[in-house]
């Protein structure tokens, strides 16, 4: 926010000069308040008038006065002890007549900018008064954000907005409660604006409460007091939709031998040209290989058995409910057959068995001595006992027992990396008919690329990830490369 003070001509009624003081203090937003007052250089005398207002000014505690009747030629600066003077007037050859100026507290001049232009009638003077955002700025943007939530949503605004809302129930009914205090300021009315619109009420002026649980002032002009209120919430699951995967490949033509040897032919044409790059942009190609040559090959599985299988899917729902409806069709009937005849305990006994609740997990714990524990705390304390006893208890071993056990060799190499027998063995391990993992490549065409060019790529990429310590994130989601690890 920047603000200006201009300095008038000696001819304007003496009674609009207070307004212009007026108008030169909305320019005070330092931390310190900044006092303007207008004075007549005419009304001192011709020796070192700077020298005389400087001394006037700092009395007073002035920061900015504005200057008339300087009747000083051309325009120029002049630093005193307190102030930093500002004029400007005719040109040398005019009568020395008129003049106005600006008289500066030297504490606040890195925030002024020097008059940059002015007559001998008027001189602006240009100081920033504040860096961040405007009020107006700030309620556009709340307003706006307001504006994207659903009008289905509940909304609760909470902050600090410095706005004294005031107890005036009759003008603003939907906003303000009969437990309002104190009087509307600016930022009050632009706040019960808002919220009138927007259909927002201030919570706190709704509810009889003690008056210093209504508003943040702690009395010392600090916005430490803390309001709070409790909101009863009904919680509502949220389904997140699954990502979207690759279609599937037709694993039952896996067992044909033609399109196997097919398959292995467009894999290892795919591969020449794997870079050797790092290992998340290695195993991208390799499985984009893989999946694309399997889906050239083996096809897509057919809509008759995508049918079939939404067919089965649907029979197994439908099986399921009937059975669930046959069993309380069934309980139902034997309780009235048994209030039909008079079984009182038959009757009781179907009431209870559905209607009671779900068994539920026994927490209780048991100790030797035949007490149960059902406290949380009496269970630690009781498991803490009992630790402590078998960990405290002393064993002998015989030095016999110590010498009967083998020695085992000495690994010289820890770490060993895996090897393409060790890599043969899991593809080998992995169990057929199971969904892909998120790479879309099913157990039976990794199993199809064994002992080919594929599955040397695969264990150089295992070396790689076991050298650099990292294993792509992907390449750890894939279900066939989760059981081969």
């Amino acid at each position: 926010m920047r603000g200006r003070v201009t300095g008038l001509l000696e001819y304007i009624p003496r009674a609009i000069l207070p307004l212009l003081g007026m108008l030169a203090h909305w320019l005070c937003y330092f931390n310190s308040s900044v006092n303007p007052v207008i004075y007549n250089f005419m009304s001192f005398d011709d020796s070192r008038k700077t020298d005389i207002i400087d001394r006037v000014l700092t009395r007073l505690n002035i920061d900015i006065a504005a200057l008339q009747e300087t009747r000083l030629p051309l325009n120029g600066s002049l630093r005193e002890q307190n102030y930093m003077f500002f004029w400007q007037g005719k040109e040398l050859e005019e009568p020395s007549l008129h003049g106005v100026g600006f008289a500066m507290r030297n504490s606040p001049l890195s925030f002024v900018e020097p008059p940059y232009s002015g007559t001998a009638r008027i001189l602006a003077l240009r100081m920033s008064t504040s860096s961040g955002p405007t009020k107006d700025q700030f309620y556009e943007e709340l307003d706006t954000t307001i504006r994207d939530i659903p009008a289905t949503e509940q909304l609760y605004l909470l902050g600090d907005f410095n706005a004294r809302v005031g107890s005036d129930h009759n003008s603003w009914p939907s906003c303000i409660g009969r437990f309002g205090i104190g009087k509307l300021n600016e930022n009050g009315q632009r706040l019960l604006e808002l919220c009138s619109y927007h259909n927002l009420c201030i919570t706190n002026t709704f509810f009889s409460t003690k008056p210093h649980h209504r508003t943040s002032c702690a009395g010392c002009d600090t916005d430490h007091s803390l309001i709070g209120c409790k909101v009863r919430f009904q919680p509502k699951r949220i389904h997140h939709s699954k990502q979207k995967g690759w279609p599937h490949n037709n694993t039952a033509r896996t067992a044909i031998p033609d399109l196997c040897d097919r398959f292995t032919n467009s894999i290892e044409d795919a591969l020449k040209d794997c870079h050797a790059g790092s290992a998340e942009e290695r195993w991208n190609h390799i499985r984009d290989a893989i999946y694309n040559s399997a889906t050239d090959t083996f096809g897509k599985p057919s809509e008759k058995t995508h049918a079939a299988l939404k067919k089965a899917r649907n029979d197994t729902k439908r099986i399921a409910r009937r059975c669930a409806s046959d069993y309380w069709l069934n309980l139902c009937q034997n309780i009235q057959l048994s209030a039909d005849c008079g079984n009182i305990r038959g009757m009781y006994d179907g009431m209870k068995k559905s209607l009671r609740p779900m068994r539920k997990q026994d927490r209780t714990t048991e100790v030797s001595f035949r007490h149960h524990y059902t406290r949380p705390e009496q269970q630690v304390e009781r498991w803490v006992e009992r630790y402590q006893e078998l960990y405290s208890r002393e064993n002998i071993v015989a030095d016999a027992a110590v010498e009967s056990i083998p020695n085992l060799p000495v690994m010289e190499e820890l770490d060993i990396p895996p090897s393409e027998e060790e890599l043969s063995k899991a593809i080998d391990s992995l169990t057929c008919g199971k969904a892909p993992g998120k790479d879309s490549i099913p157990p039976e065409v990794i199993k199809a690329v064994k002992r080919t060019v594929p599955h040397h790529h695969l264990h150089q990429l295992l070396l790689q990830c076991w050298g650099e310590g990292t294993v792509p994130q992907e390449m750890r989601d894939a279900n066939s490369l989760q059981e081969q690890g």
